[in-house]
């Protein structure tokens, strides 16, 4: 939460969100997860969502609504479109 609260934002930049990548991914490298342990599956997941959303914010090289890229402020009408994201237990594709 803090992570993406802090670096994933309302306001947010290319740098920043690469920085809560990066910790997202050395935090679930760290992790040693045990099937059986309904906590462990749920940060496992919660950090899979993390990432995705990250991965997502990337990608969209404008500011759209309240989510401001500083990066990049304005509005391409360009990027008014779906985006949909694939996981499979080895890895998320974007």
């Amino acid at each position: 939460s803090r992570i993406l609260s802090s670096k994933v934002g309302l306001v947010r930049n290319a740098n920043e969100m690469q920085a809560a990548l990066r910790e997202l991914l050395q935090i679930a490298g760290n992790r040693n997860i045990e099937h059986n342990e309904y906590y462990q599956l749920r940060t496992h997941g919660l950090l899979q969502v993390a990432s995705l959303i990250t991965k997502s914010a990337l990608k969209r090289t404008e500011s759209r609504g309240v989510h401001t890229r500083s990066d990049f402020p304005k509005t391409a009408n360009s990027h008014e479109r779906f985006t949909y994201h694939e996981s499979s237990k080895k890895a998320v594709n974007i």
